[in-house]
């Protein structure tokens, strides 16, 4: 079987099954321009075609991994039992191929590192197989930075990132944990479109499921079913967005656009072969223009580099340029990637439950700052840096919360945290005493019908709260503060396009940043 292509609080993550179709079938009219074996022992054949490196890397069960020139020549190899592979570019170093090899033996992953100009290969990390033996891995760049897929033989999908770190003038990665999925058996293959952070798992006789590939990406999932006879071996995919997917039943290549771009085909002809041919490996040059791929034959054990018109076609047709697809340096400079290096104390309610931190700094020692989280469907929880659980109240469906300090309150300077509380369409305020201890002050209503995210802002003295509906509505309130009874006096009102929730303002530059769940992240300036 082969396979191809910030503190977190999260507990639990649900896989939700709800399914679109997107059915994969389609005729075939196009050319194959030529169709050559590559005569080396191998399982897999991954073509190479960048501004500063063209060849081929060939994976083989016994002798590992090698690379050949555009001229099919091996050059170098890294000796290893390997099952199979996937490599990236690395957007921020661009000198360096990484590669994450299944060892065919010990069911780890090894990150390598190929260096072009010398035409080595270097490891810099392994993961080793926890309960079950790892089948599959596949690697994506999307804008959270690189990340590594892993299938194992339970069904069980791991998501880790990859951080690659110089020292001591040598390279070496770590790859923390992100999320973990329950996907099922019987998958044979993923790959990831870095352009629209799509990962793609292949059911052997079902079809394709979508996922998102997003570090916090929604844990939904949507099928593209197969109406023609056969096991989906194996999948690949362009930077077009474009899938490809072969099968060892048939001689053709089937492919769909595996999102609802307007300007791809929403049923792009086949790919014909030979009719003697039958594939169970196909790998595509990913940023290519042309449609290039290495391919395998299992029954005649055979690999071929193949180059068909298809795509060129498909440009014309569409007005795609692959070229605007690809990532570029531009899309990272303001990125970072973040990974959890502990976890609290489980919520009191099961399910998806624990939802929004904030953090209270202690004013003389910050080793003592405490944790702020809501529990969904309890309540507020406060926790210390190490996660331990120090007080919870039992306040209603808090959703989001935010906090600000050294707010004059009634005669004197306090800490403030806000709630928006759907139990009651309220904004939850609580006062935070010396040590982080909060106490429930009062519930103020909203004119919302269904509150979800909120934030602060403090601004001249003044503190308000910003908080919106699941309908897109935005409130903006003034809180009193200086009385006996804090209270708020609506200010301000706008509507986003689509459902908003979570959102933040930098006092300093005046900006609100709040997020649209099916769009991504806004700027408005406050006003």
């Amino acid at each position: 079987m082969k396979i191809t292509q910030s503190v977190y609080f999260l507990l639990a993550l649900v896989l939700l099954g709800g399914c679109q179709n997107n059915t994969v079938q389609g005729k075939s009219d196009n050319k194959v321009l030529s169709f050559n074996q590559i005569d080396i022992q191998g399982q897999e054949a991954y073509p190479i075609d960048l501004d500063n490196a063209n060849g081929w890397l060939v994976v083989d069960a016994d002798e590992g991994l090698t690379w050949l020139d555009s001229d099919f020549t091996p050059i170098s190899q890294w000796s290893g039992k390997v099952a199979t592979i996937d490599w990236r570019i690395s957007i921020q170093q661009p000198h360096m191929i990484l590669i994450a090899a299944l060892d065919d033996s010990t069911s780890a992953i090894h990150l390598l590192h190929f260096d072009i100009a010398q035409a080595s290969f270097n490891k810099l990390a392994s993961l080793p197989a926890n309960e079950s033996d790892i089948e599959g891995v596949c690697l994506g760049n999307t804008r959270d930075g690189l990340s590594l897929f892993t299938i194992d033989t339970l069904g069980v999908l791991q998501h880790h990132g990859i951080e690659i770190e110089l020292v001591d003038s040598q390279l070496s990665a770590r790859l923390p944990a992100i999320r973990s999925l329950n996907i099922g058996p019987n998958m044979s293959d993923c790959a990831v479109i870095d352009t629209t952070h799509q990962l793609l798992i292949a059911e052997e006789e079902v079809g394709i499921w979508q996922y998102d590939a997003l570090n916090e990406g929604e844990n939904e999932r949507k099928l593209i079913p197969f109406t023609v006879s056969g096991e989906v071996e194996s999948i690949s995919t362009h930077a077009s967005g474009y899938v490809f997917a072969a099968s060892p039943d048939s001689n053709n290549i089937w492919v769909f656009a595996a999102n609802d771009e307007p300007n791809l085909l929403p049923a792009p002809a086949d790919i014909s072969l030979p009719n003697n041919i039958r594939l169970s490996s196909i790998n595509i040059a990913t940023n290519s223009a042309k449609l290039l791929m290495g391919a395998y034959d299992e029954s005649q054990q055979q690999l071929y580099a193949i180059e068909v018109d298809w795509l060129a076609a498909q440009i014309g047709k569409t007005k795609l340029s692959v070229k605007k697809n690809k990532l570029q340096q531009a899309d990272f400079d303001a990125v970072e990637a973040f990974y959890a290096v502990a976890e609290t104390d489980s919520v009191q309610r099961f399910g998806d439950a624990a939802d929004d931190p904030a953090i209270w700094i202690h004013a003389s020692r910050p080793s003592k700052s405490l944790i702020f989280g809501t529990d969904k469907k309890y309540g507020l929880n406060i926790y210390s840096l190490r996660g331990e659980l120090v007080q919870t109240l039992a306040v209603g469906k808090i959703n989001n919360i935010d906090i600000r300090q050294n707010i004059f309150v009634n005669g004197q300077y306090k800490d403030i945290a806000v709630a928006s509380n759907r139990s009651n369409q309220s904004m939850t305020v609580f006062s935070i005493d010396e040590s982080g201890m909060a106490k429930h002050l009062i519930d103020i209503s909203t004119d919302l019908n269904d509150v979800y995210g909120l934030c602060l802002y403090q601004h001249d003295d003044q503190l308000e709260v910003i908080i919106n509906d699941t309908d897109g509505q935005f409130n903006r309130y003034q809180l009193a503060t200086n009385t006996s009874e804090i209270s708020a006096k609506k200010i301000d009102a706008f509507k986003a396009n689509s459902q908003p929730e979570g959102c933040v303002v930098d006092d300093d530059t005046k900006r609100l940043f709040f997020c649209e769940e099916s769009t991504g992240g806004v700027e408005n300036a406050t006003r």
